[in-house]
Formats: structure tokens, C-alpha cells, sequence
């Protein structure tokens, strides 16, 4: 045999084998993108997003030049890293609702019933017979009624002395518990489910204060994202008040690029008319004050910004005491 004819078939076999291991190539990508868009493992959080990134490049590392059996190990490795990215999905879902909402159940230390002579009520929420625990608080002869979602950590009876100054004040008020605080059903709160506990509890509010106009919506901490949420899917409140609140969840952590419970305030603020005034603590440890003023730049309608000298995180309706509710006439009346 000529040496040219030797070289041309050892050619001719290099291309085959190329061509061989590119289908296998193919096959391999082929193999990822069924395994990640299969409904089980739809991308739905930080974790799966990094493993079928891994996926992908172990995918271009596998081709052109790797045998079968490195090929079919590879597969397995794809596979396992998407089964993983899927299991740790739902570990820090759970982790993360868990750091962001810290539900409580147990009744404030400092409670007591005498402190606040409220009506309890019952509020029906969702499709599976849960429900919603809540404080009525009338105040006789006046017509504009508060609606109050409190933040993580805290849940109604470590708010009755805000919510009896609300009363004392001059307002009616409704406070409740999302599920998974207090009495309120059971269960891991979501960004999701607070939103719709909130918008069950400003419906509720039609057989008491049938006037959307006279209703102001308020949120302490995290509350204020889930007040203006109402805000923007409800519609016709009179005002909304959010204190101590943040930015959103992701500007609240180095790690924010991984949230996926974001509580956006300021993207809600840039798409609200509505009267808004933020209060907050000039001595705010938890929530820089910074973020107040963010949120102030990010209100489109009527806006004031107060801030409650020798304030922290907790007590700063307390603290702001009269100017709180000047401010919050001001605004209303413009």
C-alpha cells in the first residue's frame, strides 16, 4: 500500500471519529436541555440556575474529543447535577422564607388583653378552608379606617400599643396576622401568600368601612412592601404609610442576587399615585435611613419623608407621636 493511501485513510478515520463524537456531542446537549425542561425540574431558584449552568459547560468540555465512555459519564454527572440544583431548590426556598418572614406563634411576653379592647375576628383566605386572625378596632363617630401589616419577627399582640395609639388618634383599625404568625392558619409564609392574605383582608373591609377612599393602608418593616402591593392591585386607598421600611430584600444582603422573596418597595412606590408618607428612624440599626430617602425619590404622587429623631427600628410611631399623624392629614388633604 502507497504511504499516500495509508495517510488518506488515517485522515478519512480521524474525520469519521470526529464525526462520530460530534453526534455524541449533540446527544449529550440534547440529553441536558430534556432532563432541565422537564416540568419536575422547571429553573425556579439560584440553585438550579448554577447547576444547569455547570450542565451546559460540562456539555462543551465533553465535545468533540472525549470517548463514549467519558460521554456517558458526563451524562451521569449532567443529570446529578440538575437533580441536586432541583433537591436544593426546595432546602433554601424553605431557608430563605424562613430568614425573611421568622414567623412567630406565641403571644408577645409584654401582652396582655387589657391593654387593647378589641374586636377579634375571622378572615377567609384562599381555596383550602383556611383563615386569617384579626383585631377590629372601632373608634365611634370617625370614618377613616387604618388597615395595618406588621413585619417578621412580631405579630399582633407585639403590636397593640401601636395599634391602640392608631385608635387613640382618631382611626378605625383592622390588623391581622398573615398565615403562619399568631392564631392565623399554619403553614411557612411566601411573598406570595402575604399578598394575598393582605388583599383578603382589605376585601373583608367592605361590609365595615365600604369606602376604599377612606381607607389607609400602613406597613411596619417588611409590611410596607405588602401594603403597597395591595396599593397597586386593589386600588382607590386614600394614602399609603410604610415604616422602617426597606428598599427590598435583595439590597437588605450581600447574598441578594440568590432571593427570590424580593419585597420590592421601591419598584411598587415607582408605580403608585397615591399619597405616600415614609416614616422612619433617624436611628434606624436594622434599616439604614438611606433607604427611606431611596424610597422617597421612587414615590410619584403626593410624598412626604419624616424622620423620627432618636429613633430605632420598632418605635417610631410611637416616638413621632402627633407629627406622624400631621403629616399624614397633610398629605391626604392635598
Amino acid at each position: 500500500m502507497q504511504a499516500g493511501s495509508v495517510r488518506e485513510q488515517h485522515r478519512a478515520a480521524r474525520a469519521l471519529d470526529r464525526g462520530v463524537q460530534r453526534e455524541e456531542a449533540h446527544a449529550l446537549r440534547a440529553e441536558v436541555h430534556r432532563v432541565a425542561d422537564h416540568p419536575r425540574l422547571a429553573v425556579t431558584c439560584s440553585a438550579q440556575r448554577f447547576s444547569r449552568t455547570v450542565s451546559e459547560r460540562v456539555c462543551a468540555a465533553v465535545a468533540p474529543s472525549e470517548s463514549n465512555n467519558m460521554a456517558a459519564m458526563m451524562r451521569r454527572m449532567v443529570i446529578f447535577l440538575l437533580a441536586a440544583g432541583t433537591a436544593s431548590c426546595g432546602m433554601l426556598d424553605t431557608l430563605e422564607r424562613g430568614i425573611v418572614f421568622r414567623p412567630v406563634t406565641e403571644p408577645w411576653s409584654g401582652y396582655s388583653p387589657e391593654i387593647l379592647r378589641e374586636e377579634e375576628v375571622w378572615i377567609p383566605v384562599g381555596a383550602a378552608g383556611e383563615r386569617l386572625h384579626g383585631w377590629w378596632l372601632a373608634a365611634p363617630g370617625e370614618r377613616d379606617t387604618l388597615v395595618y401589616f406588621h413585619g417578621a419577627r412580631v405579630d399582633l399582640t407585639g403590636s397593640v400599643y401601636r395599634l391602640r395609639a392608631f385608635r387613640g388618634a382618631g382611626y378605625n383599625v383592622l390588623a391581622i396576622d398573615y398565615r403562619g404568625f399568631g392564631r392565623s392558619s399554619a403553614g411557612l409564609p411566601s411573598e406570595q401568600s402575604v399578598y394575598e392574605d393582605a388583599r383578603a383582608a382589605w376585601r373583608w373591609l367592605e361590609a365595615r368601612a365600604p369606602e376604599p377612599g377612606r381607607r389607609i393602608l400602613y406597613g411596619h418593616s417588611l409590611g410596607g412592601a405588602i401594603a403597597a402591593e395591595v396599593a397597586l392591585r386593589e386600588g382607590g386607598a386614600a394614602a399609603l404609610v410604610v415604616e422602617s421600611a426597606f428598599t427590598s430584600v435583595p439590597d437588605m444582603s450581600v447574598l441578594g442576587f440568590l432571593a427570590t422573596q424580593r419585597l420590592d418597595l421601591v419598584d411598587k412606590l415607582a408605580r403608585l399615585d397615591l399619597p405616600v408618607l415614609i416614616v422612619h428612624g433617624a436611628e434606624d440599626g436594622l434599616v439604614p435611613p438611606e433607604m427611606a430617602q431611596r424610597l422617597f425619590e421612587a414615590a410619584r404622587g403626593p410624598k412626604r419623608l419624616l424622620l423620627v429623631d432618636g429613633a430605632g427600628h420598632r418605635l417610631v410611631a410611637l416616638r413621632a407621636g402627633g407629627a406622624l399623624y400631621d403629616a399624614l392629614r397633610e398629605i391626604t388633604a392635598q
